[in-house]
């Protein structure tokens, strides 16, 4: 059997190994979270890098693509537009015509 001096001893020594264990594993943490830091400060930076380098083509690109497509839209609008007119017109002569044939009988 351990003696209360044994059993104590035996504890105290786990407890040292176990704060040790902790320490290293709070060190651990501590790196990996600096690793991510910069790691994700290294991302930002080269987003803010790609913006700066390439920021007014996108907004270039943005600018034309917008106006190609407001452009193509109106005249997608305007052609529909003149279809349905035209469509408007030939179908009032084709009434008048059968509107004035049936007079004429």
């Amino acid at each position: 059997m351990n003696t209360t001096q044994e059993i104590w001893e035996n504890r105290h020594a786990h407890m040292e190994k176990a704060s040790e264990l902790g320490a290293k594993a709070v060190n651990k943490s501590k790196q990996a979270y600096g690793s991510l830091k910069m790691q994700a400060e290294n991302v930002v930076n080269k987003g803010h890098e790609w913006w700066r380098d390439n920021g007014e083509d996108v907004k270039e690109y943005v600018r034309e693509t917008s106006k190609k497509t407001t452009d193509t839209l109106n005249d997608g609008y305007h052609a529909t537009k003149d279809k349905i007119q035209l469509a408007l017109e030939y179908s009032k002569k084709q009434a008048e015509n059968i509107v004035n044939r049936s007079r004429e009988w």
